[in-house]
């Protein structure tokens, strides 16, 4: 595999470590800080932001609820941020996804953040519409979304993660049992800050946030 969220939540091996069986490779998502770190870069780009709304299938995604939601609201504590949950869970047209959208107004959000889920990437468009209408400082952590307007892109570099991907395929053609190479998680991670976006906000983003960038689109 060159990429599961959790290999071992899903059944697929039985420990990172030990996988057993015939299956290893690559979990895609971070440890438990990354969310924490990512926001820590939305705050570093939008200084005066102090309550985020998160746009997430907390329903869908129990091992996110189990692992990702504690470290992300310790360090929102940290970070003085008030974080406001919405599950996108279900969501099956945009009427729906407007509704939860204006309980992020109503809320007086000053930013958001959103996950890379299937409801959140179908509808990304519109999300990303939705933020700069609302002048919304955002995160998001699938590619596209800092491409098609969002203000920040921060998650797993997937081209490291499939170059180390068949570096595993090479050992296991050679004789390698798949039960003996654990499964590793992501070692790299790409930041991405759109400054046409940045501009329209009316943010001045700090050298020192551009400075970690991997890429300004200009």
């Amino acid at each position: 595999m060159a990429g599961s969220n959790d290999p071992v939540g899903n059944g697929l091996v039985a420990s990172l470590a030990h996988p057993g069986g015939n299956v290893t490779g690559f979990a895609h998502t971070p440890g438990n800080e990354f969310a924490g770190k990512a926001l820590q870069l939305l705050k570093d780009a939008a200084p005066n932001i102090s309550r985020i709304a998160i746009l997430a299938d907390l329903e869908g995604r129990p091992w996110e609820r189990r692992s990702q939601a504690p470290s992300t609201a310790s360090a929102a504590k940290d970070l003085e941020l008030t974080l406001l949950l919405h599950d996108v869970n279900g969501v099956k047209s945009e009427a729906e996804l407007d509704s939860i959208l204006s309980k992020i107004v109503e809320e007086r959000a000053d930013a958001l953040f959103v996950f890379p889920d299937f409801v959140n990437n179908k509808y990304e468009k519109a999300i990303i519409d939705f933020a700069s209408a609302n002048r919304l400082p955002s995160m998001g952590q699938n590619g596209n979304f800092v491409e098609r307007g969002g203000l920040l892109y921060y998650y797993t570099d997937w081209f490291e993660l499939r170059r180390r991907a068949a570096a595993y395929v090479d050992r296991i053609l050679k004789g390698t049992q798949p039960a003996d190479l654990p499964v590793e998680q992501p070692s790299r991670f790409e930041f991405i800050v759109n400054m046409k976006t940045a501009e329209a906000l009316g943010l001045t983003i700090p050298r020192a946030v551009l400075a970690l960038a991997d890429k300004v689109i200009e």
